[in-house]
């Protein structure tokens, strides 16, 4: 009988711990929208003709354009710019305005491109990211012409890419060269 009740117990026990990791893995899946590092790599290999296609569209539309996305991947709340439909842009904080580019429209349609994002050196392309708050994490690529921008951003030799850790926290942010001018990322928070 002691023997029946103990394989009882080690039955249940590794059911509620089958459960659990189920349970969790779940979480992680609904709090994950992101591509993986494999995944990432791979759209920018496939795609990079049109992604170089995209960034001279960017650069010769001469638009003071801060950031690029689509409503049907990343809505827009603000009551004020409810009427948008589709590719937009933003040139500053509040400023929406629909935008009508083929060239871009078909890269925000490739799965897991979210945004992108234009700086003076650098153009992101955001692919997601998981967790919320101070647990979150982005990942995408970035495109830059800098030779030098692991030596700019301060970043130090890791594996096959570089990294920075915040000093006295939890923060950190890794690269990875994909193909010329092409840099995997991901930030943790």
């Amino acid at each position: 009988m002691k023997i029946k009740n103990l394989l009882f117990s080690i039955s249940a026990v590794s059911g509620i711990i089958v459960i659990v990791f189920i349970v969790l893995g779940t979480f992680r899946v609904i709090l994950s929208n992101n591509l993986t590092k494999k995944e990432i790599f791979s759209l920018v290999v496939k795609h990079e003709e049109l992604f170089r296609s995209v960034l001279v569209e960017i650069t010769e539309s001469e638009l003071d354009v801060k950031y690029i996305s689509t409503t049907q991947k990343s809505k827009l709340y603000d009551p004020e710019n409810a009427y948008l439909e589709g590719l937009y842009i933003r040139r500053d904080i509040s400023t929406y305005e629909n935008y009508n580019n083929d060239t871009i429209s078909k890269a925000m349609k490739l799965k897991g491109l979210r945004s992108i994002s234009v700086r003076s050196n650098i153009v992101e392309f955001d692919c997601g990211g998981s967790g919320f708050g101070s647990a979150s994490s982005d990942y995408g690529f970035f495109y830059t012409e800098e030779e030098n921008i692991v030596d700019d951003m301060g970043l130090v030799q890791e594996g096959n890419g570089w990294l920075i850790r915040e000093e006295n926290g939890d923060n950190w942010y890794y690269t990875e060269r994909i193909i010329e001018n092409f840099y995997y990322y991901e930030a943790h928070y």
